[in-house]
């Protein structure tokens, strides 16, 4: 038989377990949240861009025809990388070395430091992308994709290389 204590204890366990509960699902729910944010609002902000793929939005209507087809303009509607803009935040070798420290000091760990930590500002283009193979996920230009030649890579491993050298 428990005693009064135990009960006490355990109660006062599964009400802190409950509260960890609530907290980690909270945060989940706020990640979540973020993210479907985040995914709604960058289709909104490409759309309210021109279309840079040169060609212009056009659906056949009857006025396309009159025995035949007398309409030139091809049918198009713009898909999501008709909205990348192709010159948006592509930069010079000479600008985006212009943001590296001056000197170096000599010790690697330093250096490598003093160099990730003089891209804190720099960001991932959401103007300039490519679509994904799936159609709906972007992968935006960076410096670091563009040193290494593949300015639409997954640019984690870029940045760490950039970084290193």
């Amino acid at each position: 038989m428990m005693t009064t204590f135990e009960i006490k204890n355990k109660t006062k366990e599964k009400i802190r377990h409950q509260r960890i509960g609530r907290r980690i699902f909270s945060v989940l729910v706020a990640v979540v949240v973020f993210v479907t944010t985040y995914a709604l609002v960058i289709p909104v902000v490409t759309a309210s861009a021109g279309v840079y793929c040169g060609k212009e939005e056009h659906q056949h209507s009857d006025a396309c025809y009159e025995e035949g087809m007398v309409c030139e303009l091809e049918e198009h509607t713009p898909s999501l990388a008709c909205y990348s803009n192709p010159e948006a935040d592509a930069e010079l070798t000479e600008e985006w070395e212009d943001t590296l420290p001056e000197e170096a000091s000599g010790v690697y760990a330093e250096d490598l430091v003093a160099v990730a930590e003089s891209q804190l500002d720099y960001k991932e283009s959401d103007r300039n992308y490519e679509v994904a193979e799936d159609g709906v996920g972007l992968r935006g230009y960076t410096r670091y994709g563009d040193w290494n030649d593949e300015p639409y890579a997954n640019w984690s491993m870029d940045f760490v290389a950039f970084s290193l050298f």
